[in-house]
C-alpha cells in the first residue's frame, strides 16, 4: 500500500493500557518480543514525524497531557514503526513517519483493562488531529 500510494505522511497508532498521556515515539529498534527483526537492518531508526520536537508542546498548550518516549516498546507498534522507517529508506518512498500511543478509552476500563489509566475519545481525537495539523507536510497551493 505504501509504495501503491506514496503517501508524505504516515503517523501510525496504538493504544497503550499503562500510559495516561498520548505518547509521542522518538525511536523504533530492530527488535520484536526481544529477537531481533532481522540483522541486516540498522539497530534502530529515529521518526522522522516533521516538528516532532515541539509536539508535546502542542499538545500540552491544547490541554492534553502528552510526553516523549525512547522506547516504542519490544511489541507490535514498535515493529510496525521500525518497518515503516525501514521500508521508507530501502524503497525510495520517502514519506515522513512516526508512532503516537494513546491511553485506553474508559469504556476499556470497565471491561477489559481495568487498573489501566484512560482518555476519553474525544480528547485521544484532538490530539491525534493537532498531531497530524502540526506535522503536515503537505505542498502549499
Amino acid at each position: 500500500m505504501l509504495e501503491r500510494y506514496r503517501p508524505d505522511l504516515c503517523v501510525h497508532t496504538g493504544q497503550a493500557p499503562p500510559y495516561n498521556k498520548i505518547t509521542i515515539e522518538k525511536i523504533a529498534t530492530n527488535s520484536f518480543r526481544r529477537e531481533i527483526i532481522d540483522p541486516k537492518r540498522p539497530v534502530a531508526y529515529w521518526s522522522t514525524l516533521p516538528g516532532i520536537d515541539d509536539l508535546k508542546l502542542v499538545l500540552e498548550r491544547a490541554g492534553i497531557p502528552a510526553c516523549y518516549s525512547f522506547n516504542c516498546g519490544q511489541h507490535t507498534c514498535n515493529h510496525i514503526l521500525f518497518s515503516s522507517l525501514h521500508f521508507s529508506e530501502q524503497n525510495g518512498v520517502p514519506y515522513k513517519a512516526g508512532f503516537i500511543h494513546i491511553p485506553v478509552l474508559p469504556e476499556q476500563v470497565i471491561t477489559e483493562c481495568r487498573d489501566s489509566p484512560f482518555m476519553p475519545l474525544e480528547m485521544s481525537r484532538k490530539a491525534l488531529s493537532l498531531v497530524i495539523t502540526h506535522t503536515d507536510v503537505s505542498p502549499s497551493l
